[in-house]
């Protein structure tokens, strides 16, 4: 009997040890970012370099960007013409997420100021925001080659320079004027709507999941009183949850991605002839 005894002694102790294990391991997982925020703590985005997008002759800006858990796009424009978004032309780059080497090349296209770019799985397309006459053109995101041009609805008269795709929801929600928010239908027609923000920062991509929208922001002017770049974190209503410094001081991030737990922001580089790309997760700062 005594031996008995000692024999589930020692079953329970394991049991427990496995499941201690068990906790820990857990514990170690990482979170979603979602899963972390609040409008209490303070964030911060540690991040490293882990690409670089080389210029293609005078197609040298960075522009609109969108990463998955397997590919990335973006979109190099030309310096020429670029403030004329009319005639402003770009390439469409795909790279491979894993090792940011580049996979394929559109030809050269005119998609205004290509400001942002969203994926969508369900038709393997590509939504590119002009920044321009509210137009948004459609990519197949494995040939690049144009689809169709679609509009926001005429009813919305400002134009958009942020979009990301909700799979969840089959829904766009896209960023205008001073971070305001608007969400169209799968047929981009007005469902939701969230007021601008107070800042000053310049206005640049957006990604999202289900329960939040990340802004990224650049501080172009180092003796402002907003001098850092920034993720602005916004509700789907537009309530302000945090603003995360993201670091990367001295260059403009153009683009953020988020896939599980990790943020891309690609961004131009300090000579303004190609591209950084940067992985970073977040962290409660002390």
């Amino acid at each position: 009997m005594k031996a008995l005894n000692n024999k589930f002694v020692w079953v329970a102790i394991g049991i427990l040890i496995l499941a201690g294990a068990g906790i820990w391991v857990w514990s170690l997982q990482p979170q979603a970012p979602a899963a972390l925020l609040n409008s209490e703590d303070h964030f911060e985005l540690q991040s490293e370099l882990v690409g670089t997008i080389p210029p293609i002759g005078g197609f040298r800006i960075l522009q609109g960007g969108c990463v998955t858990e397997d590919n990335a796009w973006f979109a190099m424009v030309s310096e020429e013409q670029f403030n004329d978004w009319e005639k402003s032309q770009c390439y469409i780059l795909r790279y491979d997420t894993k090792t940011m080497q580049e996979t394929a090349r559109s030809e050269v296209l005119t998609l205004g100021h290509a400001n942002d770019i969203t994926y969508v799985p369900a038709t393997n397309e590509l939504y590119v925001a002009h920044c321009y006459r509210r137009m948004i053109s459609v990519l197949d995101a494995d040939t690049l080659t144009l689809k169709e041009v679609k509009r926001t609805d005429d009813a919305f008269k400002f134009d958009l320079y942020g979009i990301s795709y909700n799979e969840k929801e089959n829904c766009f929600i896209t960023a205008y004027n001073r971070v305001a928010m608007m969400i169209y239908d799968a047929d981009l027609k007005v469902i939701g709507s969230a007021l601008p923000q107070k800042t000053e920062l310049v206005t640049q991509g957006i990604c999202s999941d289900d329960q939040y929208v990340y802004h990224v922001l650049y501080a172009s002017d180092p003796d402002a009183e907003e001098n850092e770049n920034i993720i602005l974190v916004l509700d789907w209503k537009g309530n302000e949850i945090a603003r995360v410094p993201v670091g990367m001081e001295g260059i403009e991030p153009e683009n953020i991605s988020l896939v599980g737990d990790t943020f891309y922001i690609a961004c131009n580089n300090r000579n303004w002839t190609g591209g950084e790309i940067y992985r970073g997760k977040l962290v409660k700062s002390q």
